[in-house]
């Protein structure tokens, strides 16, 4: 019925961690996880197998890649080749919660959905409406910001099959969203039925640090999630793409906020990142656009000065 798939890269400590902690969740709802291994040396090969003796190997299956496929080519490697009616992608820093198992595999009893999406912060989703969405135009404008997330999305076999057949090429295998532009694909008709649930069903494991964006947020972010959204299939009003393009800084205030002071004095957001691609910055950052501005705007050295406190007392948050 449900499966995860799990693509990982050298973080075998973590993943075996992660496994254990789900791994009761996983028998009682005999649920089987799929490790798709893009790692590029044999360690985590070894750590792994090892760490399998141990466990059921019909509820832990490793598969390690012939050759290195990247990050989004094992997402979508993982997406493609994992057996079951509904898939859970999971990245190898996270682990579903024991609730979080119970009440997907209820909902899969309850009814079909194309697919279901979850919180993994609440404050995050707070404004969000839980529910059904039966139209592909809303929840591009109102929730794929959500779902650039790995681990908030579970994809049913037939979304699955569709988008194969939408785009059997995967166009979005470089684009930093290829999860994401896989799910959209899949939701290309015109009735579709995506379940919202806002409660936090997925945590992410303490000992990962870092995020694969955040030495360029204003690539990933501005540039590439614009090119993105007005990349995706004509079924996707131009409104729609217009409001998606938006969203992410609208939702997130990515780039109005403490942690983009931080980033700029750690010179992954500066003026001239945002000169070369301002048509694009100001398209995605319409909200507290004046405070971004401020912050590119000020002088360097306190903004380094505030990356050594920031240092020095970890706690605080940003």
């Amino acid at each position: 019925m449900l499966s995860i798939a799990i693509p990982t890269y050298n973080r075998s400590n973590i993943l075996c961690t992660n496994l254990a902690r789900m791994y009761s969740a996983l028998e009682q709802h005999s649920v089987t996880v799929y490790i798709y291994d893009d790692s590029d040396n044999d360690t985590s090969k070894k750590h792994i197998s090892s760490f399998l003796q141990s466990f059921d190997s019909r509820l832990i299956v490793y598969h390690a890649n012939q050759c290195r496929l990247g990050h989004d080519g094992n997402c979508l490697n993982a997406l493609k080749n994992t057996p079951g009616d509904y898939i859970w992608y999971l990245g190898d820093t996270l682990y579903v919660t024991n609730e979080g198992l119970s009440v997907i595999v209820g909902q899969i009893k309850g009814g079909f959905h194309d697919a279901i999406v979850v919180s993994n912060h609440s404050n995050r989703t707070r404004s969000l409406v839980a529910g059904i969405i039966t139209s592909p135009d809303t929840f591009l404008a109102h929730y794929a910001w959500h779902a650039t997330l790995t681990g908030v999305t579970i994809y049913s076999r037939r979304l699955i099959d569709r988008a194969n057949k939408t785009n059997p090429r995967s166009v979005y295998g470089s684009s930093n969203f290829a999860q994401l532009g896989f799910l959209l694909d899949g939701l290309c008709s015109p009735s579709i039925s995506v379940l919202f649930i806002n409660s936090v069903l997925v945590s992410k494991n303490s000992l990962a640090v870092g995020n694969y964006w955040i030495k360029d947020p204003i690539g990933v972010f501005c540039i590439d999630w614009y090119d993105f959204c007005y990349s995706l299939p004509d079924v996707y009003s131009d409104s729609a793409k217009l409001l998606a393009v938006k969203s992410h800084h609208q939702y997130t205030r990515l780039f109005a906020k403490p942690l983009t002071y931080y980033l700029y004095g750690r010179e992954y957001i500066t003026k001239s990142k945002y000169l070369i691609a301002k048509h694009k910055c100001d398209a995605c950052i319409t909200s507290r656009r004046w405070l971004f501005l401020l912050i590119i705007n000020s002088p360097m050295i306190i903004a380094k000065l505030f990356v050594l406190l920031v240092s020095r007392f970890r706690g605080l948050h940003l």
